[in-house]
């Protein structure tokens, strides 16, 4: 028993060592197209983050407390209100609106400091969470597509 705990424990498997600067881990699946994807998953059920709506984290006066996403369901079963990835605290979970339905509405859920502005990791950590988009993919083509959005070059996009 001795010697067993002198080993050093296992790699990790490649999808847990590899992270991008996404706030949630990446699972390797393999699509009905036979192509191998990194989705982005739920830091609770370790289950697709776009397979079920996704939560943000509020405090009392309706601003996002830190910018770590997860199923909604998830979030309602949390045994304290404490984001179990950062460990924030927060007064609600609130439904990460539909992009398509509720634009204002989206971009005000996704901004994390509240001030107006998304960053481009923003953006990226939302998509991923709502649609199932192979993150080294998306990553790479929002470099090119970013200025786009963010005609100043400063980094960010404004509401509206």
């Amino acid at each position: 028993l001795a010697e067993a705990s002198q080993q050093p424990p296992p790699p990790p498997p490649p999808h847990v060592a590899r992270r991008s600067n996404s706030s949630f881990g990446l699972r390797p699946r393999t699509g009905s197209d036979g192509v191998t994807r990194q989705l982005a998953e739920c830091a609770v059920c370790f289950e697709d983050l776009c397979a079920e709506p996704c939560a943000v984290f509020w405090d009392a006066s309706s601003r996002r407390v830190c910018g770590h996403l997860l199923h909604y369901q998830c979030a309602q079963e949390l045994p304290s209100k404490s984001c179990p990835l950062c460990r924030c605290d927060f007064d609600k979970a609130v439904v990460l609106p539909s992009l398509e339905r509720q634009p204002e509405v989206w971009f005000r859920t996704c901004d994390v400091k509240g001030d107006g502005y998304l960053s481009k990791q923003e953006v990226i950590n939302v998509l991923l969470s709502q649609f199932p988009l192979d993150v080294d993919r998306f990553e790479a083509r929002m470099e090119d597509a970013w200025p786009q959005v963010d005609p100043n070059g400063d980094g960010y996009c404004l509401d509206g």
